[in-house]
């Protein structure tokens, strides 16, 4: 848990240094800061349980989490969400903790943890076989795609295009050489069904 922490801290600071799509995530964090901030004085013993609804609805309606893709890196996700905060910033402990119970809570998301170690708040609407069709789709389009292209294309973090990709090639949808962050992804589809490979275990506080 340790961990996921320390990839927050460092990973967000390293977001702020990266402003290349803040532009328009400006001009709509301003329009939609949130009014009454759950906080530990207000919720009481409810905090995490009260954060983490107020995190859900916040993710659903500002249409941040299905603009995304159905899945956003909690990085992005403690950006976002304490700039909506305001001065009632949350730390990454707060974070880990809500994300880890908006399953039980049956907030219609989760946290999830690629192979790679990226860890992702994820809609559970998401569907990586829909996502692989979509870049399967671009690179028919194309001819051949990069993990940039996708970024580009389905408008989201390279970080998320790269994990889009790999979880593809588990689905057996396309051949690629993952090593280089600019290599093509060919529109190679083997044969057999598209069944999508099984789903990361849900993370658990320790």
């Amino acid at each position: 848990m340790d961990r996921y922490k320390a990839q927050i801290t460092s990973d967000a600071a390293a977001s702020g240094a990266n402003e290349g799509e803040s532009e328009q995530m400006r001009e709509l964090m301003l329009n939609m800061g949130i009014r009454s901030p759950v906080t530990r004085s207000s919720a009481g013993t409810l905090y995490h349980q009260q954060l983490a609804r107020q995190l859900a609805d916040f993710l659903t309606h500002s249409g941040r989490l299905k603009e995304a893709g159905g899945m956003m890196t909690l990085p992005d996700v403690y950006c976002i969400f304490n700039r909506a905060r305001g001065m009632e910033l949350i730390s990454p402990d707060d974070l880990v903790e809500v994300a880890t119970i908006l399953r039980p809570l049956g907030l219609a998301m989760s946290i999830r943890k690629f192979d790679s170690g990226v860890t992702v708040i994820q809609a559970d609407s998401h569907d990586d076989r829909i996502m692989g069709q979509h870049i399967r789709a671009l690179a028919s389009q194309l001819g051949s795609v990069t993990s940039v292209d996708v970024s580009a294309q389905l408008r989201i973090p390279l970080t998320l295009a790269r994990e889009h990709a790999l979880v593809r090639i588990l689905l057996g949808l396309s051949c690629d050489n993952l090593t280089r962050p600019g290599t093509n992804y060919t529109h190679a589809a083997r044969g057999g069904n598209d069944q999508p490979p099984s789903p990361s275990p849900p993370l658990t506080p320790h």
